[in-house]
């Protein structure tokens, strides 16, 4: 695939329910985002490893740049971002 065909709409499409955002950022990257209140065994890697098998699947070629989790207290109404989080950013190939 293109990366100038790449799109926040078509990483999210491709990914469905894996990612509850995605975001483009200013530097040209993508960062996908799922939140989570119960871990249930999951972390940060077993999120990136699911992600990158889903792109790869759907044919959107990329590189890793960056993911993580980010954890905080709950806090209701926050957004995905100011939750707790993984995170996996990456960029178009």
């Amino acid at each position: 695939m293109n990366s100038s065909n790449l799109s926040v709409g078509l990483i999210k499409k491709s990914l469905s329910s894996l990612a509850d955002t995605v975001g483009k950022k200013r530097d040209g990257s993508f960062i996908i985002r799922r939140g989570f209140y119960y871990r249930h065994g999951a972390d940060a890697e077993s999120y990136k490893i699911a992600v990158c098998k889903k792109l790869m699947g759907a044919g959107v070629g990329f590189h890793i740049k960056d993911y993580g989790e980010h954890f905080t207290t709950f806090r209701g109404g926050a957004t995905i971002a100011n939750q707790s989080h993984w995170f996996v950013e990456i960029w178009p190939e």
